[in-house]
């Protein structure tokens, strides 16, 4: 099997400071883990897909922003990202909502906004919302025994055991209980879920902007409230039917809290990079 960690100095994050990125890179690489730059990724990434061992293979990504390298300017699941999970491989993720935004080395940023155009949605099927946890995050199922991690969800979603969404199996791990706070943001998913007559669905902003720029034509929906409502903050979204294990994990929907990750953070990372050797 071949497992690798994602850090590149020379690329932002997000919620995850540098301090965290290399402590966790350090741990993975003791494990055994290599690590692997922006431009390493890409290449790596192809030749899993050349080789067709996709299914045999995990990346941590020690940053929460994908880099530039790995998602064209359209930003879509035909780029070397998606194309990887759809064959079979497998992504570890903490930290700021997974697609949100891009890593990017420019004269006058380092990151590009690609929430507006969807594709956290067309990646993973999956619309996060902004909350504050009332409550620690709890793992459910074969998980609540194996996995030690706690955390203050800060970005879950809405999604229910055993859900399919745009031909995806979408498992939550964990629930928080959460308030959502009343955002501009999260009044437009909720509202664009009733609409659709169902918890989820994709659509465009369009003219619509970010934050206090968003007009709507309704009132905010009863469930921004400060009525705690449970949510999904780990998931695991399966990509190829033929390779159960692998897909895309997320855990930490949260930003770093100490100068270092929690020991029980690294070793739930590992666990989820390394659920092949218990099988």
């Amino acid at each position: 099997m071949t497992q690798i960690v994602y850090y590149d100095e020379y690329y932002a994050a997000s919620w995850i400071s540098r301090e965290w990125s290399k402590k966790i890179v350090e741990y993975l690489k003791e494990k055994g883990f290599d690590k692997k730059n922006a431009m390493d990724l890409k290449d790596w990434l192809r030749s899993r897909l050349k080789e067709k061992d996709s299914h045999k293979s995990v990346v941590v990504f020690s940053q929460d922003m994908m880099p530039e390298t790995i998602l064209s300017g359209l930003n879509s699941p035909n780029d070397l990202a998606r194309r990887y999970l759809d064959d079979g491989g497998r992504i570890v993720w903490i930290g700021d909502h997974p697609f949100w935004t891009k890593s990017v080395i420019r004269k006058d940023k380092d990151r590009e906004e690609i929430w507006m155009y969807g594709t956290h949605y067309a990646m993973l099927g999956v619309e996060m919302l902004i909350a504050e946890s009332s409550s620690p995050c709890k793992w459910v199922g074969n998980w609540a025994g194996k996995m030690k991690s706690c955390w203050y969800s800060q970005r879950p979603v809405n999604i229910e055991v055993g859900e399919d969404r745009m031909n995806l199996k979408i498992e939550p791990l964990a629930y928080s209980d959460v308030i959502l706070l009343p955002s501009s943001w999260n009044a437009l998913v909720i509202t664009r879920w009733k609409k659709a007559g169902s918890k989820v669905g994709s659509f465009g902003l369009g003219a619509f902007g970010f934050g206090g720029n968003i007009t709507l034509t309704e009132k905010f929906p009863e469930e921004l409230s400060f009525k705690p409502r449970k949510l999904a903050c780990a998931w695991h979204i399966l990509f190829n039917s033929r390779y159960p294990d692998q897909g895309f994990y997320r855990l930490w929907d949260s930003g770093t809290t100490d100068e270092e990750p929690p020991k029980n953070l690294l070793e739930d990372i590992y666990a989820l990079a390394s659920l092949w050797e218990d099988t």
